[in-house]
């Protein structure tokens, strides 16, 4: 994965990603000045959507203690190390549960495991949501989606690898804030979220921050 150079993350993050992207996973924009500006605003998510799709990539097991990447890599991929980060900022009335992965409207979003979709709502904040749980309690959660794969209930098992959801900006990232949030709740830890990015199998073609 390639790494940016070692000036402050935070500022790096809030002002040069915003700019190459239009704002950084619902946290900045840039302004017309090109400093970043917060964008906290709660937005309605879009009503359900589903695509049709029967994809499943075959994927291998990890290695011991490690999670397979979430999301197609294709085109723009950035990772943002910001498990932890203040919500709303400036106030910190809460923890950013997972980290954001930036990307293109409509990329893959893939299982990351065996499981059975435990959630499947549309959320105010999180927008279209899906999680599922595999066989020892741990579970996944997968938000801001653009849409659903079809067929995927509350209740149906899926394969690591197979194509759950869709890439998107629903909930209260901003418009054209397209990314994945995506959470790890192991079950050793209660089902409490803990940082995923240490584990996350992050392709070489992505930059991480």
């Amino acid at each position: 994965m390639t790494t940016p150079p070692s000036a402050s993350r935070r500022t790096f993050i809030a002002a040069g990603s915003a700019i190459a992207f239009g704002g950084v996973a619902g946290v900045w924009r840039a302004s017309a000045s090109g400093s970043p500006t917060r964008i906290d605003e709660p937005a309605l998510p879009l009503a359900e959507a589903t695509r049709i799709t029967t994809t499943t990539t075959t994927m291998a097991p990890p290695p011991r203690g490690k999670i397979l990447f979430p999301m197609e890599s294709t085109g723009q991929c950035v990772v943002l190390d910001n498990f932890g980060d203040c919500r709303p900022l400036g106030s910190c009335t809460r923890r950013h549960e997972g980290v954001d992965i930036l990307g293109e409207l409509g990329l893959d979003c893939y299982a990351v495991d065996d499981g059975v979709i435990t959630k499947k709502e549309v959320h105010p904040t999180a927008g279209l949501m899906l999680d599922f749980q595999v066989d020892d309690g741990t579970y996944y959660s997968y938000q801001h989606l653009s849409a659903f794969a079809e067929n995927l209930e509350i209740g149906v098992p899926v394969q690591r690898g197979q194509v759950i959801g869709y890439v998107g900006d629903t909930g209260n990232p901003g418009v054209g804030n397209y990314h994945l949030h995506f959470e790890w709740h192991p079950a050793s830890a209660g089902g409490a979220a803990r940082n995923p990015y240490p584990r996350l199998l992050i392709p070489d073609v992505c930059t991480a921050y």
